[in-house]
């Protein structure tokens, strides 16, 4: 079976506290309420040849139930602290499934640092730049996607 071929399909056992969505080759599950699920994923390749495979997913507590608490488009917040040394925090949400990566670039606009690259869910997820190998300057924190590029300056004084 080649990878480029394949076409995904979900099925999902009658429990409606689940949502599930393939975004390219990955697989976004959504819980909304604790409980079990059963989740089949059959891939089927341009011949007709399909595998399936399927699991049970058990979630013993769900920290909200409120779908207002996704967030709404792309952010990336302000560092803090900032001024720091040498480590800042800050948070990014992200409003669908996509690629995305966050880059630090230095004041001539060379990428210095990477902190993620790869896919996220929708959500706020907490991240840190440990900048203890970077000299005292100012740099930008850059969250990009694929219909998105939103940049923060920060300083490090050490």
């Amino acid at each position: 079976m080649s990878q480029d071929s394949l076409e995904y399909s979900l099925e999902l056992d009658n429990n409606e506290s689940v949502l599930a969505e393939i975004f390219e080759n990955d697989l976004l599950i959504t819980i909304l309420s604790s409980g079990e699920t059963e989740i089949a994923v059959t891939a089927t390749d341009q011949s007709g040849l399909s595998v399936s495979d399927s699991f049970d997913i058990i979630i013993d507590d769900v920290l909200s139930t409120d779908l207002n608490i996704w967030p709404k488009e792309f952010v990336l917040s302000d560092a803090y602290p900032n001024p720091f040394n040498p480590i800042t925090n800050f948070y990014v949400e992200v409003p669908e499934f996509s690629q995305v990566s966050i880059r630090i670039y230095d004041i001539s606009g060379k990428m210095i640092d990477q902190i993620l690259k790869g896919s996220l869910a929708k959500g706020i997820y907490e991240m840190r730049w440990n900048a203890h190998d970077f000299p005292s300057g100012i740099y930008f924190i850059s969250l990009l996607s694929e219909k998105n590029h939103v940049t923060n300056k920060v300083i490090l004084l050490k």
